[in-house]
């Protein structure tokens, strides 16, 4: 399933990045090279079974007040090794536990000024390069 046209418009929805220039793509990909996989459960369980890796992820688990086993430092470090060298993650969320729980998996994190009504959000990128 192209799931690229899905993805374009659920950034434009979220006030994220305008969509990409027709036949344009990130380098080494292909126009349209977009794979969205959902896997359903609580991702304390399901993340650290999973066989898959990814180039990015997308963290939306509610604040660390409203949902703190969304945080939790060892689904962190499941997020690391499921994240390919060079990998990033990003949420809304710019709480300081957050940011040292993903810094202390592996990822090298900066705030960043957020969308819409968020003043800030977190970003991350693992070390490594991309893989091609």
């Amino acid at each position: 399933v192209d799931c690229a046209p899905a993805a374009v418009d659920v950034l434009a929805a979220r006030g994220g990045p305008a969509a990409p220039a027709p036949g344009s793509a990130p380098p080494g990909a292909a126009p349209g090279d977009f794979r969205l996989e959902i896997i359903k459960g609580d991702a304390r369980e399901t993340l650290p079974r999973w066989g898959g890796t990814v180039d990015a992820w997308f963290l939306d688990g509610f604040s660390p007040a409203k949902n703190p086993a969304m945080w939790d430092a060892d689904l962190l470090r499941a997020v690391a090794a499921h994240t390919r060298p060079g990998g990033t993650c990003a949420t809304y969320t710019a709480a300081g536990a957050v940011r040292r729980a993903l810094a202390a998996a592996g990822f090298e994190v900066t705030r960043a000024t957020g969308f819409g009504r968020k003043r800030h959000m977190t970003r991350g990128r693992l070390p490594g390069d991309t893989a091609p």
